[in-house]
């Protein structure tokens, strides 16, 4: 069963990926630019319908009540995902020779059960 659908291929190394099971239970995904996104939720809306959006983010999907939702955006590419013991989501980009860059990046408030 497709519980989402719409994520863009514009730009191979910024496509959705990193997916995680969050700390509240939701499978969570990242994305880079300049990478489209239209998701929708086949059989719960039409093809216009959706969450549109251009850039980076991470989201998250409700998979009880199939809501898909933008967590936060901003940041360099988002690659991969990973969430410590009290709860902070944490994202490698590539910011590459640029100073003041972290390999990981805190990018979430906590998020508990």
């Amino acid at each position: 069963m497709v519980h989402l659908q719409g994520f863009g291929l514009e730009d191979t190394h910024s496509v959705v990926n990193g997916l995680v099971w969050g700390p509240d239970g939701s499978p969570y995904g990242g994305q880079g630019r300049p990478t489209s996104n239209r998701v929708t939720r086949p059989g719960l809306e039409v093809a216009t319908a959706g969450v549109y959006f251009e850039g980076r983010l991470v989201w998250r999907y409700h998979s009880e009540t199939r809501a898909y939702e933008i967590f936060t955006e901003g940041s360099g590419h988002t690659f991969g995902l990973e969430w410590d013991a009290d709860g902070w989501l944490y994202s490698g980009h590539n910011g590459g020779q640029v100073r003041d860059f972290f390999a990981d990046l805190r990018i979430s408030h906590p998020i508990t059960r």
